[in-house]
């Protein structure tokens, strides 16, 4: 019998801490929903933003010259 009661009265311990633990994150949920600060929007600029297409271009040499230098090493293997 007493043994059971220990472990009882340890287990209505845990239930009183879990509780609190659930009241304490309920009580922070709803602060954290009910943030009714107002939100104001930063004036934006509607020009419109171009491109320059130069500066995109792809040097498709620097691809060839890796080709042209696997080449030769095979060809030095021999």
């Amino acid at each position: 019998m007493g043994l059971i009661a220990i472990f009882a009265s340890i287990k209505q311990k845990k239930q009183v801490q879990m509780k609190k633990v659930f009241a304490i994150l309920a009580v922070a949920g709803l602060m954290t929903a009910c943030n009714n600060a107002e939100k104001t929007e930063a004036a934006t600029d509607s020009a419109t933003v171009t491109v320059d297409t130069a500066a995109t271009t792809v040097d498709t040499t620097a691809v060839m010259d890796t080709t042209v230098k696997a080449v030769d090493t095979a060809a030095k293997a021999k």
